[in-house]
């Protein structure tokens, strides 16, 4: 099949997000099964197109929005595994970083329009269509015109997140005119209303948004929603051929993970002890910065126990309510600023067990994928992922908590660190959840069949 993804950002061109790293490894993994993948992006100015080996057209193309025209450049690139990229440079609209602008309703809407004349231009024509998040959406219907033979598909990625009109953007496309015209208006409500398959980010998660209606798509969904659980991209999540770690390891021996969890120790000035449970915790992002704090007047309690706590990202922001646990407990508790790969590689590397406070990122899966159990909220996706250890460690993968509550946190840290003195028991765990099938070829095969379904391809 010829599919076309257009993604407001990608993994590592650009970044703000679990969104980046699904539009990175869903092509690759849509790519190793043998579909040609093209994926249409802005160049934000965190894209270097020279760096990337990225080739600027002679030509691009023109965006209007009411008496406003938009002259957007077009950058084509390959990825190694064989993915073609298009990028859609606009430096007044897409100037700054993803994470500033994505919101920008203008921005959305010419950057959805210039994907969906570049889309119509293409030839053959690709045969899938599919959107990723809000920025994207509005790009759906604007194709169902000019491509109507191409199944349209759009990833919610976060419902909450919709790009509301509020009367913000007057001039919008003829073709968007009656999907924004409403009170609730908005980019992600008009892609709904312009794709045939609507995708979540689990069975759960999908099952959640038509029942309890949280966040009032439940109409616009009916008969759409379809829940497909990502992936972990074996190229960046691999123990045994992760660079970025002091040494390599796999599901055969763990004798790798034990240097890793001694040079962290050494490395942070905590004392280089085998028999200690090191507990890691990856601020991946502001929520999870936040969360911590929420959590923060119930790790008195755990470092009272022989236990060190590793916390890393966030900057030195949220730790204004943790510095003084760092001056009680020095050989218990320590600090790695830095959000970078390599401080999260090796954090989860070195962890008998990993807290991760929000939902929203894969760091319960490579949790699982690099042995370190994971203590995660019970909420979708995690918990289409990751299922509640028994008290004998016999069942399970990881373990849930409520999230929200200081006290179910600390409960199930509790109950983690419990777990680590039933030495056999524990060692087993960590075997089986590495030997979990958690690739993205798995995850690309179900969106493959959901593509087939769509286009009547068998």
């Amino acid at each position: 099949m010829d599919i076309l993804l257009i993604a407001p950002e990608i993994t590592p061109y650009s970044r703000s997000g679990e969104l980046g790293d699904v539009c990175a490894a869903l092509p690759k993994g849509l790519r190793s099964v043998g579909h040609k993948v093209t994926v249409i992006s802005p160049l934000w100015s965190s894209v270097d197109p020279t760096a990337r080996a990225l080739a600027r057209r002679l030509s691009g193309v023109e965006v209007a929005l009411g008496s406003e025209r938009y002259a957007c450049t077009i950058h084509d690139g390959r990825t190694t595994g064989g993915v073609e990229l298009v990028f859609v440079g606009q430096p007044e609209l897409f100037g700054s970083a993803p994470d500033g602008t994505r919101a920008d309703l203008r921005a959305a809407l010419v950057f959805c329009q210039a994907a969906a004349q570049i889309a119509a231009s293409r030839t053959p024509s690709p045969e899938i269509v599919h959107a990723h998040g809000f920025f994207a959406a509005a790009s759906l219907p604007l194709l169902a015109t000019a491509l109507p033979a191409a199944a349209r598909m759009l990833s919610l990625h976060d419902a909450r997140e919709r790009g509301p009109f509020a009367g913000k953007v007057p001039d919008v496309p003829e073709a968007l005119r009656a999907l924004t015209s409403g009170a609730d208006a908005s980019l992600l409500g008009a892609g709904i209303a312009g794709a045939q398959r609507v995708i979540a980010r689990s069975q759960t998660e999908a099952s959640q948004l038509l029942e309890g209606d949280a966040h009032g798509l439940r109409a616009a969904l009916e008969g759409k929603l379809i829940g497909i659980a990502s992936g972990l991209d074996a190229a960046r999540w691999n123990p045994l051929t992760d660079p970025l770690l002091p040494a390599r390891y796999d599901a055969v021996s763990l004798s790798g993970k034990a240097q890793c969890k001694s040079a962290l120790q050494l490395e942070l000035g905590l004392p280089v002890r085998a028999d200690v449970p090191l507990l890691a915790c990856v601020l991946a992002d502001g929520a999870a910065a936040r969360a911590l704090a929420d959590a923060l007047p119930g790790l008195p309690g755990l470092l009272r126990n022989d236990v060190q706590l590793v916390i890393t990202g966030g900057g030195s922001e949220p730790f204004a309510g943790a510095a003084e646990l760092a001056q009680r407990y020095p050989e218990r508790l320590a600090f790695a600023p830095a959000r970078d790969e390599r401080s999260q590689h090796r954090a989860v590397a070195a962890a008998d067990l990993l807290l991760v406070l929000t939902p929203d990122s894969e760091l319960h899966l490579a949790a699982q994928r690099y042995g370190a159990p994971p203590i995660a909220p019970d909420t979708a996706p995690v918990c289409d992922a990751v299922v509640d250890c028994d008290a004998s460690l016999t069942t399970g993968t990881g373990f849930l908590y409520a999230p929200g509550n200081a006290e179910e946190t600390v409960g199930a840290v509790q109950r983690a660190l419990a777990s680590y003195t039933k030495r056999d028991a524990f060692v087993a765990l960590q075997h089986r959840v590495m030997r979990l099938d958690l690739s993205w070829e798995r995850t690309a095969r179900s969106y493959e069949h959901l593509y087939k379904t769509q286009t009547g391809s068998r």
